[in-house]
């Protein structure tokens, strides 16, 4: 994953970083003595809004490549991870891969860790699976969690660390060789696998059903994900995203809290978590207790993760252009991003060319599609009694896809939606009938 290309100006104010890096690490510790709300609303008046932060990294950088021109290895590693992220140096895969194998080669587990997740993502280096679970494998060995457990995210069919996007391959479900991975990754210290060992516990998945055993390790969880959130950088990023995914849902024995998810995101964005940007965005966008809407600085965060090839958060900036909302109304803009992202999405390719094809030729853009009062099928989901299922098959024709390739709902009502909002007004009776029923589903 990554985070903006070149953004130390997306702060709402020019506070000088490393003093509201300290204040932003005492805020996290005060969770400890105060009520999270009080925290989530400080750190909203601290920053003046959704501001996004970057690393103040560039000296860092250059301290770490001395360091691993000169031999040291783990300077190396780290390195790799700031060209990742693109802090203090320009975001460049190829370098950050190159660095991560140096490490590896060296013997640094870290190095071998990211390595590995390069390898398997293809980011830097060509796509080789076999190789970046034997990678990982090594690294396990070494004694390096973060690989233990990836190779149990593999094994256990893809859940598992939000590090890098995408998902895992499609294995051969093994949840006894699964949860040998997680157990080894938790007595490491990485809250996030104590988790899957909860979960394994609580559901009997390859070991005996045991609640109490759950409950054990999913505080251990917890306790370990506070630790690393209260620290700064990778450790940071890494525990404060989890802490905030889990309170953003609930996991078993814990109740969600939007309050504490949105700190805990904040925190994990200002220390460049991609994830914990997307998610803050969502809560600019949307808006919420102590948080007004903010779209200018929603768009300042889906840009910044944009950049930095999180797919969603273009998703979400496009729907911003789309609209106008704290960005200039521009469907060129919005087309563009649709298109960076359309070799990942079948669907969003079929979004471009809604775009596209209004700007191609507005006069005769809602020729393409009958007038007609919205049915009770057609608003369940049945696209094909709806009167605009030909004007989806000419759009799934236009991406390259069979016809009647939309199928999924939310996408449907997405499209549905855009497509009144940027002139086809032929489809706004559907919208608010489409948008009522998903709101049904949901809740």
């Amino acid at each position: 994953m990554r985070f903006p290309r070149s953004y130390e100006w997306v702060m709402a104010e020019r506070f000088e970083l490393h003093a509201m890096q300290i204040l932003l690490d005492y805020m996290v510790r005060l969770q400890h003595y105060i009520q999270v709300s009080l925290v989530s609303a400080a750190i909203v008046c601290l920053l003046g809004s959704c501001a996004v932060f970057t690393e103040n990294s560039a000296w860092e950088a250059k301290r770490l490549r001395k360091a691993c021109d000169a031999g040291e290895f783990t300077a190396c590693a780290d390195l790799s991870d700031l060209y990742r992220l693109g802090f203090g140096v320009p975001q460049d895969d190829s370098t950050a891969a190159g660095l991560a194998r140096r490490a590896c080669d060296a013997g640094v587990a870290e190095g071998c860790y990211l390595l590995g997740s390069y390898t398997y993502y293809g980011q830097g280096t060509a796509v080789d699976k076999a190789s970046a679970l034997s990678i990982w494998e090594k690294a396990c060995v070494s004694g390096d969690a973060e690989s233990c457990g990836s190779l149990g995210a593999y094994h256990n069919e893809g859940s598992a660390y939000p590090h890098f996007q995408g998902r895992f391959g499609e294995p051969e479900r093994e949840p006894q060789k699964a949860l040998g991975y997680f157990e080894k990754a938790c007595a490491g210290s990485r809250g996030a696998a104590c988790f899957d060992v909860a979960r394994f516990h609580h559901a009997g998945i390859g070991v005996s059903k045991n609640e109490e055993e759950s409950e054990r390790y999913a505080r251990q969880a917890m306790a370990l994900l506070e630790e690393d959130c209260a620290q700064t950088g990778a450790r940071a990023r890494y525990g404060c995203y989890q802490l905030g995914a889990v309170y953003s849902r609930g996991f078993f024995h814990m109740k969600a809290d939007p309050e504490k998810a949105k700190a805990y995101m904040a925190r994990a964005c200002h220390q460049g978590s991609l994830q914990g940007c997307y998610y803050w965005a969502q809560v600019c966008e949307d808006g919420g207790l102590f948080l007004p809407r903010d779209y200018k600085q929603a768009a300042a965060s889906y840009e910044y993760a944009c950049d930095r090839h999180f797919d969603a958060a273009c998703y979400g900036l496009a729907r911003l252009h789309l609209f106008g909302q704290g960005v200039p109304k521009d469907l060129r803009t919005a087309l563009a991003l649709y298109r960076k992202i359309t070799p990942t999405s079948p669907m969003v390719a079929v979004m471009a060319e809604l775009v596209a094809l209004r700007l191609e030729n507005p006069a005769s853009f809602s020729a393409h599609i009958d007038s007609a009062t919205p049915s009770e099928e057609c608003i369940a989901g049945s696209w094909d009694v709806c009167p605009f299922s030909g004007f989806f098959d000419l759009l799934c024709e236009r991406a390259g896809y069979e016809t009647q390739c939309v199928r999924d709902f939310d996408f449907g009502v997405d499209l549905v939606s855009i497509g009144c909002l940027i002139g086809t007004e032929e489809l706004c009776p559907f919208m608010n009938p489409l948008l009522d029923e998903r709101t049904r589903r949901r809740y």
